[in-house]
C-alpha cells in the first residue's frame, strides 16, 4: 500500500508539472488546508476523466468571506464585510485611540507616560510632563550653565559687588556704583552710603532697633524719600544699629573700626589737620571748605539727635565707627567735621544718634576659592586657598558601578556607568583579569595577587621598605620575572610593608584583615573559638580552600584538597632567610593585622594537613596577597 501512495504523489506530481494548467489546485476541500484528506480525495477521483477546462463556479475573490479556491467562474456568491468605517471591503481601520480610518500618518501613539493619545510631553529636563524646574540653572535656564545672568563679577543673578576690585574703580552695591580712592594702604568709599531699605520721620528712633533717615524729609515712604535732593547729596543717616545691619556695605567691604579711622588720621598729619584734607573742596558753610587732598570727599551731611530732630546740614559730618565704647557699651566711637576747623575729631556717641556712613575695603585675609567660575566660589574670600572644584574636575560619587568620575556643569559629581560586578565575575586590574569567588557573604579573588611595579632577589629583605619577589627569580628585572612559570602560576611574594601598598588590589578592593580571613573560615564551617586561636585549627576548612591539584603528594599523604570553596588555595611558598622555600608544600597569605611592630598576623596551608594555621610572623617574610571586596 505504501508504494502505491508513493506513486500516486509522483503521478499526482507528474500531472501538475506536466500539463499547463492555470486550474489545479491541491487543496481538493478548499478548505484552506493541504493535507490527508486532500489527498484521499484526489485518490477517490483518481483513474476519473478530468476535463481542465472544466467551468467551476464559485466566489473567485480571495478576500471574500465565501471565496472558493477551485472556482473559476464567479456566480456572484462572494460576500464582503465592512471595515470600520462601514465600506465594503474596505481598509480603514481602528487606532488605539478608538479611531477609524485608513490614514496609517496619524494613527495614535503613546505619550510618555504610556497613555495612547495622551498629551504628556518630555520637558527639556527629560521629565514626563515636567515644567523644566529640574534643570534649571541659577538663572532659570532648562540645563543651562548660568552664564545668561552673571554680573560683571562672573556671579549668577550678582549685583557686582563681589568683583576683586582696584581702589579707585567703582563698587556696585543695591544698584548704585560707589566711587572709591586709595588713601595710605586703605580703600575707602568717597561718597557717603545710600542704603535705605526702609526710612523714619527724624522724631522716630531707636538705641537697639535699625532706624533710617533722609536729612529733611520727614515721612516714610521710600520711594519719596529717594527723590529728595540730600538723599542725592549727602546719602543715609543711619542711627547705629542700622549701621551694622550688615547690608549697608557690599560683600568684601566693612564699616571701618576706630583704629581704621586712627589710621586713616594718622596718614594725613594726624587729628588736627587731617580734616582739611578729608573735607570736600565746597558745600561747607562759612568757607569751610578742605582741600580733599586725600579723594575722601567728606561732605557736611548734618546728623540726627537721640532726642529728634536733624541738624548741622552744611555745618557738619560725622561717621559711625563699627567699634563699641569699653568704658560706656551704649556709645559708638566715631569721627567728626567740622566747618570751623581742620580737626578729624574723634567722638564717642549715643547708639540713638544717626550719623553718615563710609565704607572700607576688607583687607583682612580671608582664605578661599576665589574662582568665579568655580562649584565653590566664595565671594567673601581675598587669598584663594586651592579648594576650587571646577566643573571637569575629578571626583568620586562613591558609587563602586562608575568610573572616571567627574565635576558635572550643575557641580554634581558623576561617573560612567560600567557593567554591573557580580561575585564570579572576572575583575579586571593592572591588565589582567583575576578570578573571584563568593564565600558566605564575602567577595575574594580565587587567585593571588600579581601586582609587581619592582622585583627583588630573596637576599634583599626589610620590615620596613616594600619588597616584592617571584619563587626562583634572584634577579631585578620585572619584564624578565613575569615571563616564569612561578609567576603565571602563584603570582607574587610580598614582604608585609609590600602587602600594604595600595596599589595591589583595584578599586573597590582591599587586603583582607585578620578578622576578614576569620570571617571567611567561619563561613566554612570553623567555630568562632577555633577561627581566633593560634596555630593549626578548623579541620577540614584546609581542605576546603587548597586547590584540587598541584599539591605535594609525598609518601601516603595526597596534599591536595577538594577546593569546595573555590577559593583555589595554591602551594606558592615563601621568601626568607635569603632563600625561596617548600614551594608545593605550603601557601602562606597575609593579612593587613600587625601583631606587634616587627610581626603581622597571616594564614598557612600545608600539603600535610587539612587545617588552617593562624599565627604571626617577622614583616621581612614574602608571603602570597588574596583581595577582598569592599
Amino acid at each position: 500500500m505504501r508504494y502505491l501512495v508513493t506513486l500516486l504523489f509522483a503521478a499526482l506530481s507528474l500531472n501538475a508539472v506536466g500539463q499547463v494548467n492555470p486550474n489545479y489546485n491541491p487543496d481538493y476541500y478548499a478548505d484552506g488546508f493541504i493535507n490527508i484528506n486532500d489527498l484521499f480525495g484526489f485518490l477517490a477521483a483518481y483513474g476519473n476523466t478530468w476535463d481542465s477546462e472544466e467551468v467551476i463556479s464559485g466566489c473567485t475573490y480571495s478576500y471574500a468571506v465565501e471565496y472558493n479556491p477551485l472556482a473559476n467562474d464567479d456566480d456572484g456568491s462572494c460576500i464582503f464585510l465592512p471595515d470600520c468605517a462601514g465600506v465594503i471591503n474596505g481598509c480603514s481601520l481602528i487606532d488605539e485611540c478608538g479611531t477609524c480610518d485608513s490614514d496609517p500618518s496619524n494613527d495614535c501613539v503613546q505619550d510618555c507616560n504610556g497613555d495612547w493619545g495622551g498629551i504628556a510631553a518630555l520637558d527639556e529636563c527629560g521629565v514626563c510632563d515636567g515644567n523644566n524646574s529640574t534643570c534649571l540653572d541659577e538663572c532659570g535656564v532648562p540645563n543651562g550653565d548660568n552664564s545668561t545672568c552673571l554680573d560683571e563679577c562672573g556671579v549668577p543673578n550678582g549685583d557686582n559687588s563681589t568683583c576683586v576690585t582696584s581702589c579707585g574703580n567703582d563698587i556696585g552695591h543695591e544698584g548704585y556704583d560707589y566711587s572709591t580712592v586709595q588713601i595710605g594702604n586703605q580703600c575707602w568709599f568717597s561718597e557717603n552710603c545710600r542704603y535705605l531699605p526702609a526710612v523714619s520721620d527724624s522724631y522716630t528712633g531707636s538705641d537697639t532697633d535699625p532706624h533710617y533717615y533722609v536729612h529733611g524729609y520727614e515721612g516714610s515712604n521710600v520711594s519719596d524719600a529717594v527723590l529728595h535732593p540730600n538723599y542725592s547729596t549727602y546719602g543715609v543717616l543711619y542711627n547705629h544699629a542700622s549701621a551694622m545691619v550688615g547690608d549697608v556695605c557690599p560683600s568684601g567691604w566693612v564699616v571701618p573700626s576706630k583704629d581704621d579711622f586712627d589710621e586713616l588720621s594718622d596718614f594725613l598729619g594726624g587729628i588736627t589737620v587731617a580734616g582739611e584734607h578729608l573735607k570736600s573742596q565746597s558745600g561747607w558753610t562759612s568757607n569751610g571748605n578742605g582741600t580733599n587732598s586725600s579723594g575722601f570727599t567728606g561732605l557736611p551731611g548734618g546728623y540726627r539727635t537721640e532726642y529728634g530732630g536733624v541738624f548741622a546740614l552744611e555745618f557738619k559730618g560725622l561717621w559711625w565707627s563699627a567699634t563699641i565704647s569699653v568704658t560706656d557699651p551704649d556709645r559708638a566711637h566715631l569721627r567728626d567735621l567740622d566747618y570751623f576747623w581742620n580737626n578729624f575729631q574723634p567722638q564717642v556717641y549715643r547708639f540713638g544718634n544717626a550719623y553718615s556712613v563710609r565704607c572700607l575695603m576688607n583687607t583682612s585675609s580671608i582664605s578661599g576659592c576665589t574662582s568665579s567660575t568655580a562649584c565653590n566660589f566664595d565671594p567673601t574670600a581675598n587669598t584663594d586657598d586651592g579648594s576650587c572644584i571646577e566643573v571637569g574636575d575629578s571626583c568620586d560619587d562613591n558609587d563602586l558601578n562608575t568610573t572616571g568620575d567627574i565635576i558635572q556643569p550643575d557641580c554634581s559629581c558623576l561617573g560612567t556607568l560600567v557593567v554591573q560586578f557580580n561575585c564570579g565575575d572576572d575583575v579586571n586590574h593592572e591588565n589582567y583579569d583575576y578570578s573571584t569567588v563568593l564565600i558566605g557573604a564575602q567577595c575574594w579573588f580565587s587567585e593571588n595577587c600579581r601586582y609587581l611595579p619592582s622585583v627583588s632577589p630573596s637576599s634583599a629583605s626589610s620590615t620596613t621598605d616594600p619588597y616584592f619577589y617571584v619563587y626562583d627569580y634572584q634577579g631585578t628585572d620585572v619584564t624578565l620575572a613575569k615571563t616564569t612559570a612561578n609567576y603565571d602560576t602563584y603570582g607574587v611574594l610580598y614582604n608585609w610593608p609590600a602587602f600594604m601598598t595600595a596599589d595591589i588590589c583595584p578599586s573597590g578592593w582591599h587586603i583582607p584583615s585578620d578578622g576578614e580571613w576569620q570571617t571567611m573560615e567561619v563561613s566554612l564551617g570553623m567555630s568562632i573559638a577555633d577561627a581566633s586561636s593560634i596555630g593549626w585549627r578548623g579541620s577540614p576548612v584546609g581542605d576546603y580552600m587548597k586547590s584540587a591539584s598541584g599539591w605535594d603528594t609525598l609518601w601516603d599523604i595526597n596534599g591536595n584538597g577538594s577546593n569546595s570553596s573555590g577559593f583555589s588555595a595554591l602551594p606558592g611558598g615563601t621568601s626568607w632567610g635569603g632563600d625561596f622555600h617548600v614551594v608545593g608544600g605550603a601557601g602562606n597569605w597575609w593579612s593587613s593585622s600587625e601583631f606587634e611592630l616587627l610581626v603581622s598576623w597571616q594564614r598557612e596551608l600545608s600539603y600535610a594537613s587539612d587545617t588552617v594555621i593562624r599565627s604571626y610572623i617577622g614583616k621581612e617574610i614574602g608571603c602570597a596577597a588574596r583581595c577582598v571586596r569592599d
